[in-house]
């Protein structure tokens, strides 16, 4: 079986093939997604290993359309046993860093093919979209049509974030949520239970329905307009990464170096590590240390060589293991603020992941640079 987007094989310009797909039919039934994943190249052919060696080394065949690569994947459907095709058109933006694919597939081929990728493999990972990042689409959208309605939503609450809510917040919960009145009934339940949108579906009148996950995915659900809802689909997706790039320009700007000096008998070389800092959006009590640290070990971060201290203000300082990306880094935690330093050569999307992490528990914090 094959899911893929009926594209004439040539070479593409960007502005070409966007056209192409705007005015493009769909087979029936499919639905058109953008998927946005931060990469550590500026092209396809420089690093060790290269983008286009990950992606083969992953099982992904690529070919050359012009400014587009076609990647073409498989999986095996657990349900029938049948080996499934599905195909991305992607673009790399050398200056982003950022690998953006247009394709028809299902959640559950991407899951097993690209986003797999994205969680275990060194240099590639997720755009990841927060409590404010979702805010902002949500009022971009209520601007252009203040008619729009959220019908649907996920939602996650963890005992160990800082969004304790009104009712019994020490306890895991998943809310799966319909109705017209979402964006009423999301704020009550984030009162009430604590609970964070990890999805968004948006009714746009004027231009269709809109499904947005935390991934990073956004799905065209309906159209209105085949053009105008295609264009819209394109723009959501830029807002995202532009808030996005904002923090992750803070997070790259960390260093880490080695600075030799010399003395009369040797030469001394010296680690020098720039940090960045998550900024906690108030005073945190003694108790949320632990929550913190209980949050770092469920999404498999280990703490090692650390110290804390508590009375007054608490303290943790110490080295962290990120087990999925296979990274070190050390931190420093007060009531205020944490700081997060390379301890190698820096790895952007072990960061990420670890921001991912701090404003689950914080969603309210700022990124900062080190002054």
């Amino acid at each position: 079986m094959k899911l893929s987007l009926k594209i004439l094989p040539k070479k593409y310009a960007l502005e070409e093939f966007i056209n192409t797909i705007l005015l493009l039919k769909l087979p029936p039934y499919s639905r058109i997604k953008i998927l946005c994943y931060f990469t550590q190249y500026e092209n396809w052919i420089d690093g060790n290993p290269n983008l286009i060696e990950l992606l083969k080394k992953n099982g992904v065949m690529i070919e050359d359309f012009g400014e587009i690569k076609k990647l073409t994947a498989f999986y095996v459907d657990s349900r029938t046993q049948e080996k499934v095709e599905i195909v991305f058109y992607t673009r790399l933006n050398p200056d982003a860093k950022i690998l953006y694919c247009i394709t028809i597939a299902s959640m559950t081929g991407i899951n097993y093919t690209l986003d797999r990728i994205a969680r275990n493999s060194r240099g590639f990972y997720f755009l990841p979209i927060g409590v404010y990042t979702f805010n902002l689409i949500t009022n971009f959208l209520l601007q252009s049509d203040k008619n729009t309605k959220c019908t649907y939503f996920s939602a996650t609450h963890s005992p160990w974030s800082t969004i304790e809510g009104e009712v019994r917040s020490r306890i895991d919960r998943t809310t799966i949520y319909y109705g017209f009145d979402g964006f009423q009934s999301l704020e009550e339940l984030k009162s009430f239970y604590g609970v964070l949108p990890k999805t968004i579906r948006y009714d746009v009148p004027d231009y269709g329905i809109f499904e947005i996950k935390n991934s990073g995915c956004f799905t065209l659900m309906g159209e209105k307009i085949e053009v105008e809802s295609r264009r819209m689909l394109l723009k959501l997706s830029e807002i995202a990464i532009k808030d996005v790039l904002v923090k992750k320009e803070v997070i790259d700007a960390a260093d880490f170096s080695i600075i030799p000096i010399e003395t009369e008998s040797r030469i001394i070389r010296i680690p020098k590590s720039t940090p960045w800092i998550y900024k906690f959006s108030k005073e945190l009590k003694d108790e949320y240390l632990d929550l913190l640290i209980n949050g770092l070990i469920e999404d498999e971060f280990t703490l090692f060589n650390y110290t804390t201290f508590e009375g007054g203000s608490f303290i943790l300082s110490g080295m962290v293991y990120d087990e999925i990306k296979n990274n070190i880094f050390t931190i420093h935690v007060d009531n205020s603020k944490i700081i997060v330093a390379p301890s190698k050569t820096p790895q952007f999307d072990s960061f990420l992941r670890f921001y991912e992490t701090l404003e689950y528990f914080d969603p309210e914090g700022v990124v900062q640079a080190m002054d």
